[in-house]
């Protein structure tokens, strides 16, 4: 099964359109059966209107149902009014597509779920229309906690989709104010969940800069802009294709306003994930099942001192100032040493 990953689509001209257009086309040619799109839609109603018109006349009507869209900072930050409230306009323009597609929406959330051949993918949209950050209201958070816990099987990965990274995750991820006040708060629900793959867009590394980033709670990935890397691979057009197989889950890096494969930037994570089995020696008594939790531990506990060292004017990679890459392919090699040394283990 495979599923297009895009973000930060920022339609704000004709040339951002059409490689919106040309994007989706090639996606589903290549063999998509469904397509997240983890925010910043466009800066105007207009745009994003005609954004989501190019879904719906651009993805072959079999695979609507397959559409996870959701709305970034620069999107629900129009029109929001003075208490944080979300524009009515955008409300209705953003649930009446998502009706139309066949996705099912539900009352006093912005959040979405959706299933895809079984697997389970929720789309945190903010329920406040702030600047930069996120914020989910109760109802909201009471709702992720019920939809986490539906047929939650340890390793079979759950999806969860926001614009913002989490705290202390990516490269950059501390740009403009970081996730918002309640990254604690949602780290701690989905503690219980090591089985998570969180898909976030918002602040455009490039591919070649992006990271794999585990934790005791899941696997983070980022999901490059659409049109406006800023880092890394520039050229408008990339995104993740993933492939989703039983033992794995592979991450094709592609162009696909070019339609053409990076594969130098492919990632395939095995299943069960490194989080879920690191999670099974919570418990371990014995010298060695220590040492490999504690090993586990140090590699689920990599962050950068400072993700923005030049503050919100933090462009350029970790190397730029003299800063080595947490998730590099000496790092992952040594992860996946020990991924087995666990497998031997249990």
């Amino acid at each position: 099964m495979k599923i297009g990953l895009i973000s930060d689509i920022h339609n704000d001209s004709n040339k951002t359109h059409n490689i919106l257009l040309k994007s989706i086309v090639n996606i589903f040619k290549n063999g998509a059966i469904g397509l997240v799109m983890s925010g910043d839609i466009a800066n105007s109603h207009g745009r994003r209107q005609a954004s989501f018109q190019a879904f719906q006349n651009t993805v072959p009507t079999e695979y609507h149902k397959n559409l996870i869209l959701m709305l970034g900072n620069h999107d629900v930050r129009t029109g929001a009014s003075h208490d944080g409230s979300l524009d009515p306009d955008l409300v209705n323009l953003y649930q009446d597509y998502l009706k139309s597609f066949g996705v099912s929406t539900t009352s006093n959330t912005m959040c979405v779920a959706s299933s895809i051949n079984n697997y389970h993918f929720l789309c945190l949209n903010t329920d406040l229309g702030l600047k930069d950050m996120m914020e989910l209201k109760q109802e909201s958070i009471d709702w992720l906690k019920i939809e986490l816990a539906k047929k939650a099987e340890p390793e079979k990965p759950i999806f969860i989709v926001t614009h913002q990274p989490l705290n202390s995750s990516h490269w950059r991820a501390g740009l403009f104010g970081g996730f918002g006040k309640q990254d604690a708060e949602i780290k701690q629900i989905f503690a219980d969940y090591p089985q998570i793959v969180l898909l976030n867009g918002h602040i455009h590394n490039g591919l070649g800069v992006i990271e794999f980033i585990q934790r005791p709670f899941g696997s983070l990935v980022e999901i490059p802009s659409l049109t406006r890397s800023e880092n890394g691979v520039k050229k408008s057009g990339t995104g993740w294709m993933l492939n989703i197989e039983k033992n794995r889950l592979i991450f094709e890096a592609w162009n696909f306003y070019e339609n053409h494969r990076l594969k130098e930037y492919d990632k395939t994570l095995e299943i069960p994930l490194f989080p879920v089995l690191a999670n099974k020696l919570k418990n371990c008594n014995d010298d060695e099942g220590k040492q490999l939790a504690k090993e586990a531990n140090h590699f689920m506990s990599l962050m950068y001192k400072n993700d923005t060292p030049l503050g919100d004017l933090t462009i350029q990679a970790p190397s730029f100032y003299g800063i080595k890459r947490n998730y590099d392919n000496d790092t992952w090699l040594k992860i996946i040493n020990l991924r087995e040394k666990i497998i031997k283990y249990n």
